[in-house]
């Protein structure tokens, strides 16, 4: 076949027997690249990270190819991208960096990069962990449960934060409302129990 580009048509060969003159003008021959699509394009689902970043877990190959032309899926700049970083099943992730390569590469073009569709973003764990609290029986440090600072997370990303949590203990009262010392006790300490996660920005 042509190869891709603008080429001159020359005429020639008109044989005339009464001594006309023959004027030959030549024209031009266009030869438009021919657009390749990427089939089983297909992109890892993960767990929730915060970012949209994708990873591609096959390229796919070219669709469109004539005959036995060289021309292959060059893919060593390729990425992907999911359309949003939430929690979903539905998404799509949409390549980039796909280019051709092959000595005929010159005569296609990559019509679009490719798309997966149906990727999942799943839930990511967050573990609250209530802080330890001690003090004396009948003081502020004893009986202050702090639901905005008395406790710690982990599995946020991006910077999120978590505003405050309930907590809650099984701690026993004296009559005065403190909380009972537990010395010698069993246990021989109260369980302060978070929960309600609520706030920041998580």
């Amino acid at each position: 076949n042509y190869n891709v580009g603008s080429w001159t048509i020359t005429p020639s060969g008109v044989t005339v027997s009464n001594g006309d003159s023959i004027s030959y003008v030549t024209g031009t021959l266009t030869v438009n690249a021919k657009g390749l699509t990427v089939s089983g394009f297909a992109a890892s689902g993960k767990t929730y990270d915060g970012t949209t970043a994708a990873t591609i877990s096959s390229n796919g190959s070219l669709s469109g190819v004539v005959g036995s032309d060289s021309v292959s899926l060059n893919s060593g700049g390729a990425s992907a991208t999911f359309d949003n970083a939430n929690v979903g099943t539905t998404h799509t992730v949409t390549g980039s960096g796909l280019a051709l390569s092959g000595t005929d590469a010159g005569n296609y073009t990559l019509s679009s990069q490719p798309t997966a569709t149906n990727v999942t973003i799943s839930v990511r764990g967050l573990t609250i962990t209530a802080s330890n609290v001690n003090g004396t029986y009948g003081t502020s440090a004893a009986n202050t449960l702090n639901g905005s600072t008395g406790f710690t997370e982990s599995g946020l990303v991006g910077g999120q934060t978590v505003g405050s949590v309930t907590l809650g203990t099984n701690a026993t009262s004296s009559t005065s409302g403190n909380y009972n010392a537990n010395t010698g006790g069993n246990p021989a300490s109260w369980t302060i129990t978070p929960s309600a996660a609520t706030g920041g920005t998580f």
